[in-house]
């Protein structure tokens, strides 16, 4: 069973194993294998861009699949939940954000002693891409989705209310639902707003301003101070993907009421007779 389980999580064991080693060796040890070898290099920004491009498409299409079952439409509501679908889409997406991120396997390398993007036209272009596809969409996308799902939802609490029978002063069983719904959706709206905006707007600006400043004279304590606040906007970037499932947690109380089960379930002593 155990090894069951890593063979359906390789993909996440990979990840696990390249993109954080590459980082750990740099940081940790001063070792920059990137910087050394040039295949490294590319997969290593490929991969970057790759990952987190699908994963926020993937996060888009749940969301829109939410988004299609709470219409009012039938018609829009049949497309909401589809398995088949999902698989056909999901693969799409794997094969879009491949062709999107794949000229960093061609167009980065290390002859300059450092793993950058070649100089001129395409690194301006590079980091100016990086910053509207990682950068500007993602919060954008976010409260768009949210706000949709939100308002639809509770469209739908107002057609029930209006339906319900006056006679009945307490709410029917699936009103009461959808205004606990509702509120999970506002507290996820409020938190995930509250994690994308220090996750993504002030790597925006580190982006522009790298750009920008490529080419200033600087001193040795403005770069110390620069490369200071900049690993901490690296490491805040990561924030939105690394906490979902802690919003989830915080905003839904049958996820919370989920989780407690598996943990009593697994230290529950069961005496034998």
């Amino acid at each position: 069973m155990y090894c069951l389980n890593i063979i359906r999580n390789i993909c996440c064991y990979y990840k696990f194993n390249f993109v954080l080693l590459t980082r750990v060796l740099q940081k940790d040890f001063q070792i920059s294998i990137m910087n050394r070898f040039d295949k490294i290099c590319k997969i290593r920004y490929f991969a970057s861009l790759y990952t987190d491009t699908l994963a926020f498409t993937l996060f888009i299409l749940a969301s829109l699949d939410r988004l299609l079952e709470a219409q009012r439409s039938p018609a829009l509501r049949r497309w909401g939940g589809r398995v088949k679908l999902a698989y056909k889409l999901v693969f799409a997406c794997t094969i879009l954000c491949f062709v999107i991120s794949c000229h960093r396997l061609i167009l980065y390398s290390t002859s300059t002693g450092h793993c950058l993007a070649q100089a001129g036209i395409y690194a301006a272009f590079d980091n100016y891409f990086e910053s509207v596809v990682s950068g500007i969409c993602p919060p954008i996308i976010i409260l768009m989705l949210s706000y949709l799902l939100v308002r639809s939802v509770r469209e739908t609490i107002q057609r029930q209310t209006i339906s319900t029978n006056v006679e009945h002063n307490k709410p029917t069983p699936n009103l009461t639902f959808l205004r606990k719904t509702d509120k999970q959706l506002t507290m996820m709206l409020i938190w995930q707003t509250f994690v994308a905006i220090p996750a993504f707007i002030p790597y925006v600006a580190l982006l522009i301003y790298s750009s920008i400043s490529a080419n200033w004279s600087k001193s040795d304590e403005w770069l110390a101070w620069e490369n200071i606040v900049a690993e901490t906007i690296r490491l805040l970037s990561y924030t939105f993907f690394s906490t979902q499932f802690y919003v989830l947690i915080i905003s839904s109380h049958g996820i919370r009421k989920q989780v407690l089960n598996i943990f009593m379930k697994r230290y529950t002593i069961h005496p034998t007779t």
